[in-house]
């Protein structure tokens, strides 16, 4: 299969994925967030040498695929619903945590929601501030250092089948 065709079934897989777990993603968000801190620590403590003897170069490089495609999969997942995040974790962790949708319509008729969040005390408000902020860099963050971590598992199978 070319590449070209391997990316579409991907970027298909990856919606129908999101679509089906949309609901799952936001019912059990610690638990897709709990995942998505593991993936990359998966990758680093899979290079001891036992690991490693289990598998094919041609394996590592699809486990190394799968971690990826969940990790972006989940960053995908959680970016898009981040007012979802926002609402669960700020009524769980803040204190008087309050938000307000409204819905109203632009010039041209569209309607547009927007949603206004309250909450008591300066560090709060500046947490929900930086949230959006953190929430991007992890997005970015998590699927690189997956991509990191599971790299070093092929360079540390081809030096150990070059020992060998």
């Amino acid at each position: 299969m070319k590449n070209g065709v391997k990316t579409v079934i991907f970027i298909i897989i990856s919606l129908v994925f999101l679509a089906m777990f949309g609901s799952a993603l936001r019912s059990a968000l610690i638990f897709f967030m709990v995942i998505w801190f593991i993936l990359p620590i998966v990758g680093f403590v899979a290079k001891n040498s036992v690991f490693l003897s289990f598998f094919t170069r041609k394996g590592i490089v699809c486990f190394r695929g799968f971690l990826l495609a969940i990790s972006i999969l989940i960053s995908f997942g959680l970016f898009s619903n981040y007012d979802n995040i926002r609402d669960q974790l700020g009524a769980r962790y803040l204190k008087n945590y309050k938000v307000e949708y409204h819905s109203d319509s632009d010039i041209y008729g569209r309607p547009i929601s927007e949603s206004y969040v309250y909450s008591k005390g300066l560090s709060a408000k500046f947490i929900l501030w930086a949230s959006q902020y953190i929430l991007i860099i992890f997005c970015i963050g998590m699927p690189v250092l997956t991509w990191k971590s599971t790299s070093h598992l092929i360079k540390d199978w081809d030096n150990q089948k070059l020992k060998d």
